[in-house]
C-alpha cells in the first residue's frame, strides 16, 4: 500500500472528531503514513502537535509551491479530507501538493470555477453520499475519478438493545463548533420539539465553543446537555431509542454525520431532516424518519417513529453493515493503488 499523507483543515482529534475516525480506520498500523492538520490563516503560525505521525503546517506555509512541497513532504499520496466549497488553505493544498491527490467530500455547499478546476485534476474524488456524488457529477467532474464510498465506523457492528424502560430518548450527538452553527444543525428545532414533547427526553451532547446557543434551551426539564467527551459512544446509545441530525439546508455539516452512522451500526433509528446528505440512503433503507427542517417537523417524525418504532429498528439492524469499516478500508485501498 502506498505511504499516505493525510490532510484535514482542523484539528485531529481522532478520540471523538468526525472526520479524524474516520482517518483512524484507514491508518496503516505499521506507522508509515502520517496526519496533517491545516488551521486557518488566523491561528498562531508557531503551533505545533508534539503527537507522533501527526503534524501541524500553518497554510502561510502554502502560499508558495517550495514552501508547500517541504511542507506535505512525507507521504507518495495525499489523501485529503475537506467540505465543499474549499477552504483557501485546501485550495493551496491541492494546486501546490508534489505528489498525487485523493479528495473526500465530507460537506457540498456548492462548487464554483476554481474548486472544480482543482478536483478536476485529483487522482480521484469521492463523496460520502449519493446525493453528493450526483451534484458533483452534474457540475461537470469526471465521472472516471468519481466514486461513491460511505463514510464508516467501527463502532457497534451488531444489534444493541433498545432501553427497556423510561421515557423515549432521543440523542443529538451533532455538537457545532461555534454557537453561530447551532441554528443551522437545528438545535432551535430540538428545542421546540421539546417544549412539544414533555413526555420525550432529549439529549444533547456538547462540545466546548457554542456554550451560546444554550439560551434557548437552558429552561427545559426534559432536555439534558452533557458536556461529557465519550470515548465509547456505546454508552450513550445504550441509554437512547433514536439519534436526530435536523440539519438546515447551507452550513458545514457532514452530508454524512458520523453520530447518525454510529447509531445505524448500533441498530438505532435515526431521525434525519432532508437537508442531510444521507437523506435519501435513510429513506430508502427504511432505517429512520425523514423530516423537513420546519416547525412541528421533529416532532411529527418523532411521532411517526413511536408509531412504528419496532419496524424502524428491524431496518436500522439489517442496515449495519452498510456503514462498516472493512468495506470502507477496501474502497480507500483501490484508490491507493
Amino acid at each position: 500500500m502506498y505511504q499516505l499523507t493525510f490532510c484535514v483543515p482542523l484539528a485531529y482529534q481522532p478520540a471523538y472528531e468526525a472526520i479524524a475516525k474516520e482517518i483512524r480506520l484507514l491508518l496503516p498500523d505499521d506507522g508509515s503514513s502520517t496526519v496533517i492538520s491545516i488551521p486557518p490563516f488566523r491561528s498562531r503560525p508557531w503551533a505545533v502537535d508534539s503527537r507522533p505521525r501527526v503534524r501541524t503546517v500553518h497554510p502561510l506555509l502554502l502560499l508558495l509551491p517550495q514552501t508547500a512541497k517541504r511542507a506535505l513532504r512525507g507521504g507518495r499520496l495525499l489523501h485529503v479530507f475537506t467540505p465543499l466549497p474549499l477552504p483557501r488553505r485546501i485550495a493551496l493544498v491541492l494546486r501546490n501538493s508534489p505528489v498525487p491527490i485523493v479528495v473526500t467530500i465530507i460537506a457540498h455547499g456548492g462548487l464554483g470555477q476554481r474548486d472544480r478546476e482543482l478536483l478536476g485534476a485529483v487522482r480521484a474524488v469521492v463523496a460520502e453520499c449519493g446525493r453528493d456524488r450526483d451534484r458533483l457529477l452534474a457540475a461537470g467532474l469526471p465521472a472516471e475519478r468519481l466514486h461513491l464510498i460511505p463514510a464508516a465506523s467501527d463502532v457497534g457492528g451488531q444489534v444493541l438493545p433498545a432501553p427497556a424502560d423510561g421515557p423515549l430518548t432521543i440523542l443529538f450527538a451533532s455538537s457545532p463548533l461555534q454557537a453561530a452553527e447551532a441554528r443551522q444543525r437545528g438545535v432551535d428545532l430540538i428545542a421546540e420539539a421539546a417544549r412539544q414533547l414533555p413526555d420525550v427526553r432529549f439529549r444533547l451532547l456538547w462540545r466546548p465553543g457554542a456554550e451560546g446557543a444554550l439560551a434557548t434551551v437552558s429552561d427545559l426539564s426534559n432536555l439534558l446537555v452533557d458536556r461529557t467527551l465519550y470515548r465509547d459512544i456505546t454508552e450513550v446509545l445504550a441509554t437512547a431509542h433514536a439519534v436526530v441530525a435536523p440539519f438546515r439546508p447551507g452550513g458545514k455539516a457532514k452530508s454524512v454525520p458520523l453520530s447518525v452512522v454510529e447509531a445505524i451500526r448500533c441498530a438505532r433509528p435515526v431521525l434525519v431532516s432532508t437537508a442531510v446528505g444521507m437523506a435519501d440512503q435513510v429513506a430508502a433503507r427504511g432505517c429512520g424518519v425523514v423530516f423537513e427542517p420546519v416547525a412541528g417537523g421533529l416532532a411529527e417524525a418523532i411521532g411517526t417513529l413511536q408509531a412504528g418504532y419496532a419496524r424502524y429498528q428491524q431496518a436500522a439492524a439489517q442496515a449495519v453493515d452498510d456503514y462498516g469499516p472493512e468495506a470502507f478500508r477496501r474502497a480507500y485501498a483501490r484508490l491507493y493503488g
